[in-house]
């Protein structure tokens, strides 16, 4: 009995001294979804599931792809299924809230979005999705009360879904900060989950882009209260000086500023001449793609935080920071990588990564 009990006590030590399982690499999967490729998406990230069923991520990335094939009674599950195991994540509530307002289950919707606000009081995006069903819900009882007769059901209102799960920053902005960096309130920015330009338009959310919260200003491109930023939190400037031949920071501000202000000639100009588009597009269907995405959604913000910068070559530079992306309808949180070659006198996006 005895050693019977020391194989067992030896056996709990070595089960709690083995490393966690590292999460799924979830960037080959939003690489696909970002191209519009949802299907092909959905099948790579089933493989990688099998072998690790409960990964977090990655059950969250498959509810986001789910919506978008509009497969959102799956959808509903799997964010239920994560609300009961990972109670504590506000993402997951968000967006099983605006699968149930779109299917006009407001009340629910209400009850779960104040279960995200549990979770993280400061919360923006359930906060704005939250802002805008009290608003539905008001405009109707208005309608109501000016007429005698039953009053149609108004458009379905459109809430932001997220893309993606809370990121941690960058290794270099932990080092500067003074103490642990608070914990980003959004989640984590990349196209992932779905791209971040690629706002995912439930079946049940009715109309696509609709300003709103996520990252920005509500947590997931963040809209709404929200903390005060960290302290090597930058945002975005809308319009950005030419940049200098050392100041590749400028020019993440100008492509980013591009990006949010809609201005996609501006936009594409930054990518380099080698430039190569993912899978194996071509340059011009690749820009076709981008202008379509950069158009559609009825407003783009696009921030960045923690810039990380280092020379990989004599004309090659490589920045690494986390980026927020919002739209009317999507955001998300992603950490990003881009290498810049000097070329034409300034410097040029010649590869574009997103990381997990």
């Amino acid at each position: 009995m005895k050693a019977s009990r020391a194989i067992i006590g030896i056996l709990a030590i070595l089960l709690a001294a083995a490393p966690a399982r590292a999460e799924l690499e979830l960037e080959p999967v939003r690489a696909l979804a970002a191209q519009g490729k949802t299907e092909q998406a959905l099948a790579r990230l089933d493989r990688m599931l099998a072998g690790a069923p409960e990964d977090s991520g990655g059950l969250f990335l498959r509810g986001v792809l789910l919506v978008e094939l509009r497969r959102t009674a799956e959808a509903e599950r799997i964010f239920k299924r994560l609300v009961e195991t990972r109670p504590d994540l506000p993402e997951p509530y968000n967006n099983l809230a605006v699968i149930q307002a779109a299917s006009g289950d407001y009340d629910g919707a209400v009850e779960t979005l104040k279960r995200a606000l549990q979770t993280n009081s400061s919360y923006r995006t359930a906060y704005d999705n939250l802002t805008k069903i009290y608003g539905q819900l008001a405009s109707q009882a208005y309608r109501q009360a000016l007429s005698e007769d039953p009053v149609e059901p108004a458009e379905v209102v459109q809430l932001v879904l997220l893309g993606s799960l809370s990121a941690p920053p960058v290794a270099s902005a932990r080092r500067a900060a003074t103490g642990p960096p608070a914990a980003p309130t959004e989640p984590a920015p990349a196209p992932a989950p779905v791209a971040p330009d690629r706002p995912a338009a439930p079946a049940a959310t009715a109309a696509r882009p609709a300003p709103g919260a996520a990252a920005a200003p509500p947590a997931g491109r963040e809209t709404g209260a929200r903390p005060a930023p960290a302290p090597a939190r930058e945002e975005v400037p809308a319009a950005a000086a030419a940049p200098q031949r050392g100041d590749v920071a400028a020019t993440v501000r100008a492509w980013a500023g591009a990006w949010s202000e809609q201005r996609v000639d501006d936009y594409l100009a930054a990518y380099a001449r080698g430039f190569q588009p993912p899978d194996g597009l071509a340059r011009s269907e690749w820009e076709a793609q981008r202008r379509e995405r950069l158009t559609r959604p009825s407003f783009i913000k696009v921030t960045i935080a923690f810039l990380d910068s280092k020379q990989v070559g004599e004309n090659r530079t490589e920045v690494r920071f986390i980026q927020e992306y919002e739209s009317n309808t999507f955001a998300d949180k992603v950490t990003k990588t881009l290498v810049l070659v000097w070329e034409d006198g300034g410097w040029k996006i010649l590869e574009e990564r997103v990381e997990t």
